[in-house]
């Protein structure tokens, strides 16, 4: 979820030009007042700690644990989210109010007294909308653990295309350093990209499968430079292989 944004309906600028003339001229309504405490407590908020595209995006490159501590400091925040909740009531009770008076003056048309009423329903909307964040951290949270679990099954998929590739190399006459590259590196940084999100993982393998992930490490002369290379990698997807196996066990 992505920064909410307060809806239109409840701005100030939306109900002075669309409250209608003889609805302007049937006193204070305390609409327009209530918009702006609105404006204000939203103002108030640090959004950014609540915008869990950006800690999803942090878990996968740093760990779940970067997620939980965006969420950490969203709770902190969450008080002044509180604040807009309330301003939201308060503005939904005085739209109500509004529409029951509107109802009463039979020279205010119709439209007005439904736009009173929607920007009820909006205010009381939205505020609902800001209470389910809990809720929506969780199942982000959730999500991406899943994520992390079908990402174990791609790369171990890929950890062993690129042992078939290195084996293949090390077995020709004459195997070429930019041949080998080509066909792991970028496969490699996706396996080091899947160690570094992963805490409980990242002690383990992560430095290992950086610097096969690095273009310098794949710089040396053909032939048995390369074999050699070859075969670490063919071993590092061993020794990778043996680790996930026992850790998921």
């Amino acid at each position: 979820m992505g920064v909410p944004q307060i809806p239109e309906q409840l701005t100030r600028g939306y109900w002075q030009a669309h409250k209608g003339m003889i609805a302007k001229m049937a006193g204070y309504t305390g609409i327009s007042d209530s918009m702006d405490d609105v404006q204000n407590a939203y103002d108030a908020v640090n959004w950014e700690l609540f915008d869990t595209d950006k800690a999803e995006k942090a878990a996968r490159n740093y760990g779940i644990e970067a997620f939980d501590a965006q969420f950490v400091r969203a709770r902190a925040e969450y008080p002044k989210v509180t604040e807009l909740r309330t301003k939201l009531y308060e503005l939904r009770d005085r739209a109500q109010e509004a529409e029951k008076r509107f109802r009463e003056t039979l020279l205010i048309p119709a439209s007005s007294r439904r736009l009173a009423g929607d920007i009820a329903v909006v205010a009381e909307h939205f505020a609902v909308e800001l209470r389910s964040m809990d809720i929506l951290w969780a199942h982000s949270r959730e999500a991406l653990v899943q994520q992390f679990e079908d990402w174990l099954k791609i790369i171990g998929i890929t950890m062993k295309t690129i042992e078939q590739h290195a084996l293949t190399i090390s077995l020709l006459p004459n195997p070429e350093a930019e041949l080998l590259r080509k066909e792991a590196q970028q496969k490699c940084c996706s396996v080091y990209i899947y160690f570094r999100a992963r805490a409980d993982l990242r002690g383990q393998l992560m430095d290992d499968w950086k610097e096969v992930a690095q273009e310098s490490w794949y710089k040396v002369p053909d032939g048995q430079a390369v074999r050699d290379k070859a075969r670490e990698l063919q071993l590092l997807v061993a020794r990778s292989l043996v680790f996930l196996a026992g850790f998921a066990a």
